[in-house]
């Protein structure tokens, strides 16, 4: 089935695949217009040329008036592009630049409100960031990685400003899963549109045209999926045959969803910077989505620095030492001198009068309300216990802070 032209509200467009098609369209779309009683608004009519330009640009006219030629556009809020490769790319830059808009606005206000609580940014973000970087997700599909950092780059962003890390942070402890969101919303759509195969409804079409197009070895929106699904995390390689069968893209929706969580984990427990996060996975078993207790402690000051010393963005020498090119075995305690400076060593192993001075009582008073903490092999397994208790929480980060708050007192290098 053809479909030459779509309204939708009071936004139309028009398409052919030569110029003497796309006047002959608008030499019956504007008297159409005319006997629906409809207003044209010259000023915003557009015209693209997508694939190569003609020699000479002809003039396209509706009602007698010319049209004007452009390499953008927007319709219904999606921006196509006729000169880039990608031609969703100046869609995905301008949601990207709306999106950062959200986030400076959103950090503005903790110059008269205080700062931003975890909770209160993540439904900030949920709300304001996220639908923006996935507005269109379902029929806009981004192939193009470098097309999908500018909307990456905002979601880093906004979570490092929320949890006061620094631009060295590893964007991995910021991770939302925008790529596959916005993948998984593709699929859903593609569930939906099979659903309705049978019926009359003009969306379900596509599915024939892309077909089509796959036929003449044409890129399409099925074989863009298909591409996404191929640069994954651990790719998924597929016919885009098998995309069309409802039962198969269930299959894969759950994959998919399953898949960026197991990448979480992954990176977090490959790497030494993030050892802490990866010890807490050993321990439990639990999940990489789920909201940390330690992320409530009500004292702003305590809670970034309990989450600095578990996401490795911390002021001690075994990040610092790295940023010098300083090998590891050298990045010694400021303190005692005695082996490397890091948040365990910090907090439990140092043997320098302050520390213990400051360590001792909250380990007394810990240990005598907590006796089967006494029982844990390891002072990581110790940290985590306190940190994953309620009852705990709190005062292990007013102890990390203090703890911070000494070593920073004295010089690292």
């Amino acid at each position: 089935r053809r479909v030459l032209n779509v309204e939708h509200a009071d936004d139309g467009a028009l398409w052919s695949t030569s110029p003497t098609g796309i006047q002959f369209h608008c030499d019956d779309y504007g008297p159409w217009t005319r006997r629906k009683g409809l207003l044209i608004n010259y000023g915003k009519n557009k015209a693209l040329i997508f694939g190569k330009r003609p020699r000479e640009i002809p003039t396209i006219t509706l009602l007698d008036t010319p049209i004007e030629w452009t390499d953008d556009t927007r319709f219904l809020g999606i921006v196509f592009c006729s000169t880039a490769m990608d031609i969703f790319r100046s869609h995905s830059i301008q949601l990207a630049k709306k999106a950062l808009r959200v986030c400076n606005v959103t950090f503005a206000m903790e110059r008269f409100l205080g700062d931003i609580h975890p909770r209160t940014g993540l439904s900030i973000y949920s709300v304001r960031v996220d639908s923006v970087l996935t507005y269109g997700a379902q029929i806009v599909v981004v192939t193009a990685d470098s097309t999908l950092r500018h909307l990456e780059k905002v979601q880093v962003a906004f979570l490092r400003r929320l949890l006061h890390v620094h631009k060295r942070s590893m964007t991995t402890v910021l991770f939302s899963a925008i790529r596959y969101r916005r993948l998984i919303l593709a699929m859903r759509y593609l569930l939906h549109l099979l659903a309705e195969r049978s019926s009359s409804k003009l969306a379900p079409f596509g599915l024939d045209a892309c077909i089509e197009l796959r036929r003449l070895g044409k890129r399409n929106w099925l074989t863009d999926i298909a591409t996404v699904l191929g640069h994954l995390y651990h790719p998924i390689l597929i016919n885009i045959n098998e995309l069309l069968s409802p039962d198969r893209v269930h299959e894969l929706i759950t994959t998919v969803d399953h898949m960026w969580k197991d990448e979480l984990v992954d990176i977090i427990t490959g790497s030494p910077t993030t050892s802490l996060l990866a010890h807490r996975f050993v321990l439990s078993q639990a999940s990489s989505a789920v909201f940390r207790p330690y992320l409530d402690v009500r004292i702003p000051a305590h809670r970034v620095a309990l989450t600095r010393a578990l996401t490795g963005t911390h002021d001690l020498a075994i990040e610092r030492g790295k940023w010098v090119g300083l090998a590891r075995q050298w990045r010694l305690c400021r303190m005692c001198n005695d082996d490397v400076e890091d948040v365990i060593h910090v907090l439990f192993m140092c043997n320098h009068g302050a520390a213990v001075q400051l360590r001792q009582p909250f380990l007394n008073t810990t240990l005598s309300s907590f006796p089967a903490l006494s029982g844990l092999n390891s002072p990581e397994s110790l940290f985590h216990r306190m940190i994953e208790s309620k009852d705990l929480t709190e005062p292990t980060a007013r102890f990390v802070y203090n703890m911070f708050s000494l070593w920073k007192s004295v010089p690292l290098f």
